[in-house]
């Protein structure tokens, strides 16, 4: 990491800022894609609000290069993102994996709280404009199948996670971040009352839905989510109207804007609970039928046909959206379909889990979730004595049939989901939680199975700290779904994981085999 270095030691110099510092005239690409790829790694070691922070890394980086603590490093970090977003406009491969970079940092609230207060963090949150990062400008080298216009959700929805930080309920601050879309949307409000350029329009057009998608996949709770509806209802959702009235046939423009919508629409979080007086629920569904009923019409198609070839695609988000959708409230329904049915959606599931799309991973716990818990109710029932609580169990003993008679895909995600925690990074492991305490209750003979073949893999110097490890995931963990018994589980598994990465991090840095949980064939 050190280019330079003065005798008396009061001077070095970080081959970052040796990198940076020729960027305006040129670049090397491969170097940059390395660097990348270091404070990637070095961020998934040391730090995250899971991970153990290693003093004698600080210790080591304060010494040779005055970065005395995280919140240095996160700097260095966000000085480079920034640098790259100036400057590497045309390359998709350093923007993305920027852009990715900068997502994983923003994933965690007290990394959010340090990053927040950095001056370059600030600097995006008031300046994401073309002038200051070229990716996210029209010229005339672009094209509308742009890969660099796909990384535009990504760098709004880090963008949004860190504005959501001190937003509260403060509309003038979010007013203030939304300038530069409000601007482009004015232009293109322009753009459409006159002879305008098809192509300029369509790709400020597909950078807006990127960017407002982006944006709206941020927004977690009713507050925030209720101030991008108000910016964006009627006037700004009248041009999307438009544009696929225009462009219905040519993917590239309609994709992105059915994708907002599909964003727009889902109840992530119990965001869409408006209040009782509130109009905003009806004007959002008359707006998305009205969008999809366009959208089918101009194609000779019906409506409904419509929505059936985007849902039912096979890991797709939608896909896996409309499942969240039916476990959370038709159980019952699921219930009584024929077994082969129920165990291609359960198999759907398991797949899903395994996505690299964080959006899909999350939505399958989501519904695993559901379906784990009604199971786990079910058999509660059928175990009590009295008369009406056997006759409510009653309406779900097909589905406990059926589980009974294929109990290999539960415990297939059971490992599933233990592998992803214990040897994989695991940005969304509150999701993960959720189902995996239900999955552990219902499969415990195979929970200790994994549990021996884990830690049986492994150097007997370290079985013994895995073990305990285990025994802490479970400790004060009681036999039940209730939320206070889900939060003191959640709790135990981040620092569950945290152990356990140190731990397998030691045996790995000892050049020690480190295997994985077997699963069920």
């Amino acid at each position: 990491m050190l280019v330079g270095e003065r005798g008396d030691g009061k001077f070095k110099k970080l081959l970052v800022n040796l990198v940076d510092s020729r960027l305006p005239q040129s670049g090397n690409e491969k170097v940059e894609l390395a660097l990348l790829s270091f404070f990637d790694q070095f961020r998934k070691t040391y730090i995250g609000d899971q991970l153990h922070r290693s003093s004698k890394v600080y210790v080591r980086i304060s010494e040779a290069l005055s970065l005395t603590d995280e919140t240095r490093v996160l700097e260095t970090f966000v000085a480079k993102v920034v640098n790259n977003l100036k400057c590497w406009g045309r390359s998709e491969l350093v923007i993305s994996r920027t852009l990715q970079f900068l997502n994983d940092l923003s994933v965690g609230y007290a990394i959010l709280k340090k990053l927040v207060k950095i001056d370059a963090v600030q600097f995006m949150l008031r300046n994401h404009a073309c002038e200051h990062f070229p990716f996210l400008g029209i010229n005339e080298h672009f094209q509308l199948h742009d890969a660099v216009l796909r990384c535009r959700t990504t760098f709004y929805t880090a963008l949004t996670r860190l504005l959501l930080i001190d937003l509260g309920e403060d509309e003038d601050e979010f007013e203030l971040f939304m300038m530069p879309l409000t601007t482009t949307f004015e232009n293109l409000t322009h753009l459409f009352n006159s002879n305008f350029k098809q192509d300029k329009a369509k790709c400020m057009l597909i950078g807006l839905s990127r960017d407002l998608r982006g944006i709206a996949f941020a927004l977690n709770t009713k507050a925030s989510y209720t101030m991008l509806f108000n910016w964006l209802y009627p006037g700004y959702i009248s041009i999307l109207q438009r544009a696929i009235e225009l462009w219905y046939h040519e993917p590239s423009c309609t994709t992105p804007i059915l994708k907002l919508m599909a964003e727009l629409v889902h109840n992530r979080s119990q965001r869409l609970n408006f209040e009782v007086s509130s109009p905003n629920g009806i004007l959002l569904f008359r707006e998305a039928s009205k969008m999809i009923s366009t959208y089918g019409m101009k194609f000779g198609t019906p409506p409904i046909r419509v929505i059936c070839v985007v849902s039912y695609r096979k890991l797709s988000l939608s896909y896996y959206s409309l499942l969240e959708c039916l476990t959370q409230d038709h159980m019952k329904f699921i219930s009584n379909l024929e077994p082969h049915v129920v165990i291609y959606i359960l198999t759907s599931l398991s797949e899903g889990l395994n996505a690299l799309d964080m959006e899909i991973s999350s939505a399958c716990c989501a519904s695993l979730d559901y379906v784990v818990t009604y199971l786990f109710k079910q058999l509660a029932k059928s175990n009590k004595k009295s008369l009406r609580m056997r006759q409510v169990a009653q309406e779900g003993e097909r589905l406990l049939c059926t589980m009974q008679q294929n109990p290999e895909i539960l415990q297939q995600m059971l490992s599933i989901l233990m592998n992803c925690i214990i040897f994989e990074d695991c940005r969304n492991q509150w999701s993960m939680s959720r189902p995996l305490l239900g999955l552990i209750l219902l499969n415990d003979k195979y929970f200790s199975e994994l549990r021996r073949n884990l830690i049986s893999s492994q150097d007997p110097e370290q079985q013994q700290t895995l073990n305990a490890c285990f025994e802490k995931l479970m400790e004060g963990v009681e036999q039940n779904l209730l939320i206070k018994n889900r939060d003191r589980f959640t709790q135990n598994m981040s620092i569950f994981k945290r152990d356990v990465t140190e731990t397998l991090r030691i045996c790995t840095s000892a050049n020690t085999p480190v295997g994985t949980v077997d699963m069920v064939s």
